[in-house]
């Protein structure tokens, strides 16, 4: 049996990434230790292995989603020192947090994470911020109609 994929939602700064390279192919690296900031994501940290899929999002210059991609390498060191290796798979829209915010199922979410590295986050709330930053759907009415949809096909899968 397959173990269950995590779903983290990552900020990142504008250096973490070469903007002057196609972002698609991009690998960065972060590291946690003991020193990291229990508020900045260390449970998250501590989740996080193979094959997890990820949101980027930029909280420097040109604020807004980057894109998607997944956990490539996870190591874990002596003094709680977590490395994670991050790749970089798909383009989004530069969607904002205020705009995905006009999603009740994700209001509450973005209220809850801006100040932290990265955050676990629900199948359902990737799915729908990977089809809003595709341009799919629009924050609105639709948005809860497909986060219901997606909820309720999930029972039947």
């Amino acid at each position: 049996m397959a173990e269950e994929v995590n779903y983290f939602w990552l900020n990142c700064g504008y250096t973490r990434w070469n903007h002057n390279e196609p972002l698609v192919g991009q690998t960065t690296l972060f590291e946690s230790g003991a020193q990291f900031n229990p508020t900045q994501g260390f449970r998250a940290f501590k989740k996080a292995k193979i094959g997890d899929q990820v949101i980027f999002y930029q909280v420097q210059t040109d604020t807004g989603l980057l894109g998607i991609g997944e956990i490539i390498s996870v190591q874990t060191g002596a003094q709680n020192k977590i490395r994670v290796e991050f790749k970089f798979n798909e383009e989004l829209n530069p969607l904002t947090t205020d705009y995905l915010k006009r999603s009740e199922v994700l209001d509450y979410r973005m209220n809850n994470m801006r100040e932290t590295l990265i955050n676990q986050i629900t199948k359902e709330e990737f799915q729908l911020i990977v089809e809003l930053g595709k341009g799919n759907i629009q924050a609105g009415k639709q948005v809860y109609k497909f986060a219901l949809w997606t909820t309720v096909s999930g029972f039947f899968a």
